[in-house]
């Protein structure tokens, strides 16, 4: 890029998912100074017929970014550092919360339907989980030592997902402390989990999706 732009600095990059499977270039252009923006999306019914080539991909996003004001160019965000690190963690969080919470409905619906002794009228709390995560065989029905196993099993899950949440949450809190997001902390209602959620939603200085 250099050698055909004779070293211009300002030489715009427009880099397809530069916020996603485009991020390390996107990061790397913009590391040695240029600018980058996000390509534009293509109509694929506009060149339906005309062929398709890497070259002329790249020459029909470089002519759609031509036309528009430099304040219309579609900035990508940086994947580095703290900020990647937290979206990192917040995505992880999300996937262990809904896995907890569906390992946590199977457990309430097999105690429910099999008889092996705990009270199971409503959502089991954590200590009857931690008591079923204890469970020990038994000389019992086939059927029962089966759903008495898998009890067993789902009640260990949850336990192990919940102590994954706990060391989650203290990373998060460890990262929001020394990023922009730290002010947060000190608002009411806002914790390392939330204030970690709002900085990867922000884009853009005065702009949250």
């Amino acid at each position: 890029m250099a050698r055909r732009t004779d070293a211009d600095a300002d030489t715009l990059w427009v880099i397809e998912g530069a916020a996603s499977y485009g991020a390390i270039l996107a990061g790397t252009v913009a590391t040695h100074g240029f600018p980058v923006t996000e390509a534009p999306r293509m109509d694929a019914r506009k060149n339906r017929g005309v062929g398709k080539s890497d070259v002329l991909d790249a020459h029909r996003m470089a002519m759609a970014v031509l036309p528009l004001p430099v304040e219309k160019l579609r900035r990508p965000r940086l994947n580095e550092g703290i900020r990647q690190g937290l979206r990192i963690l917040v995505t992880a969080r999300e996937s262990m919360s809904k896995d907890r919470t569906r390992s946590i409905n199977a457990l309430n619906a097999l105690v429910r339907s099999n008889d092996l002794g705990i009270d199971a009228r409503k959502k089991l709390t954590p200590v009857q989980i931690e008591e079923i995560s204890r469970w020990r065989e038994r000389e019992e029905d086939l059927a029962l030592g089966i759903a008495r196993a898998e009890a067993v099993r789902l009640a260990k899950h949850v336990l192990g997902l919940e102590e994954q949440l706990k060391s989650n949450e203290q990373k998060l809190d460890e990262l929001v402390k020394v990023s922009e997001a730290a002010p947060l902390l000190e608002e009411k209602g806002f914790r390392a989990v939330t204030a970690a959620k709002c900085l990867v939603a922000w884009s853009h200085e005065g702009w949250v999706p």
